[in-house]
């Protein structure tokens, strides 16, 4: 056990358990409990020559409950998912691994791999069905560098950036609609080149205008061309890269954004 971990645990209705640090991995978990004895884990570790934060949860929950994985600090992203049992075969040395564990969206794996930049994060797992949320903090020597051609971040699927303040939501949509546009560039495809300016278009529009309710409706008018673009690659590639479909993602949940100051 290591008293100091950067860990800072923040359970509901639980009683923290401890924490531990290992220096081979960089290993980061935080443990609780929940409705009087159920567990509830978070594990965030890096390796030496790793770019990614890879970030796992676990948590005596039934098969299917929902939960959403979030990670602040110098990038805001937010994971919708929920937990899996094990296969009845499948076992681990440690108990927490044995727990149900969190997947992102539709993915089947355990981890969630965040490529971002070095610095301070906060992995926060809550399961609103049951009142329970852990926090962990750990910091991240190593970061990950965006595309440099498009300035767009490769993240794991399920996952999608989230804006802290309306400031930060205009500079990222305008990045991904951007980067959007250079990706399906490379694609040489007319229709969908189309489409993309089309959305590049409707974003000018809503940076032209000041009322908020008027603005929001804009960013709703191009967060719908973007989903049309996510249509027609799919249409056109029978596998329509994963750069492209998860920058639509992000920009849609960005423009899909309310309430920011």
């Amino acid at each position: 056990m290591s008293s100091n971990a950067l860990l800072a645990v923040a359970v509901a209705l639980t009683i923290p358990l401890g924490s531990c640090e290992s220096p081979v991995d960089n290993s980061h978990w935080a443990t609780g409990r929940f409705e009087g004895d159920k567990v509830i884990a978070l594990n965030a570790r890096y390796d030496a020559g790793s770019a990614a934060l890879a970030v796992s949860a676990y948590a005596d929950v039934p098969d299917r409950a929902t939960g959403v994985l979030e990670l602040t600090g110098p990038e805001h992203w937010r994971c919708d998912g929920g937990f899996r049992q094990h296969p009845s075969a499948t076992t681990f040395a440690g108990d927490n691994q044995n727990l149900p564990y969190f997947v992102a969206g539709a993915d089947t794996y355990s981890t969630v791999n965040f490529f971002v930049p070095a610095g301070s994060y906060t992995a926060t797992i809550q399961i609103s069905g049951f009142h329970a949320s852990l926090d962990e903090r750990v910091e991240l020597d190593h970061g990950s560098a965006p595309d440099a051609d498009t300035g767009l971040e490769q993240q794991d699927p399920g996952c999608v950036r989230v804006a802290d303040s309306a400031a930060q939501q205009k500079d990222l949509i305008g990045n991904y609609i951007r980067g959007i546009q250079l990706i399906v560039k490379r694609l040489g495809k007319s229709d969908l080149r189309t489409i993309a300016d089309k959305a590049q278009q409707a974003l000018m529009r809503a940076n032209a205008l000041s009322d908020p309710a008027v603005i929001r409706s804009a960013n709703l008018s191009a967060a719908r061309i973007l989903r049309t673009l996510g249509d027609a690659a799919r249409a056109e590639f029978p596998n329509p890269p994963s750069s492209l479909m998860q920058a639509i993602d992000d920009a849609v949940a960005l423009l899909s954004q309310s309430g920011l100051r």
